[in-house]
């Protein structure tokens, strides 16, 4: 099981704590998750760990829980 991030911490804990949630809900693996919005799977990890680079308003446009959720 992945650990935990405190979605208080920062904005892109709050950003990756809901990412996940709304994969999990979803039933998409992070590989489903990366060919829906045109990123590598290791990319929606570091998102949902807050780690590496910040999510951009380009990815947040492009994804799928937009009109999923």
């Amino acid at each position: 099981m992945a650990k935990a991030i405190d979605p208080q911490s920062s904005m892109a804990a709050l950003f990756g704590s809901r990412l996940r949630k709304l994969r999990v809900a979803a039933g998409l693996t992070q590989a489903e998750v990366g060919a829906l919005a045109h990123v590598v799977s290791s990319r929606i990890a570091q998102l949902e760990r807050a780690t590496g680079a910040k999510p951009t308003l380009e990815l947040t446009r492009r994804s799928w829980w937009r009109t999923t959720y």
